[in-house]
């Protein structure tokens, strides 16, 4: 996906974008609103890079592939006698 390339986590995991990364952009925009009175620049900036960052993230869940251990360890009544 494209908006996947385009961004990188700032966690030591750099190839996945973590939940916290874009709980922080928005904190960061909001607290940036709180500052600024009348000049909504920067808050709209953070805000719309955290929208994208969030959709990249939810991108990142959606092709996720959890891995499977049923295969491993069968249920004991499963099990050759």
């Amino acid at each position: 996906m494209r908006i996947l390339e385009n961004l990188q986590a700032h966690n030591d995991n750099i190839a996945e974008i973590s939940f916290f990364d874009v709980k922080e952009l928005y904190e960061a925009a909001y607290a940036a609103k709180e500052k600024t009175e009348g000049d909504l620049g920067m808050f709209q900036a953070l805000l719309s890079e955290a929208e994208r960052l969030d959709q990249a993230y939810r991108a990142q869940l959606a092709m996720a592939q959890p891995f499977n251990y049923t295969h491993m360890h069968a249920p004991v009544e499963m099990r050759a006698a």
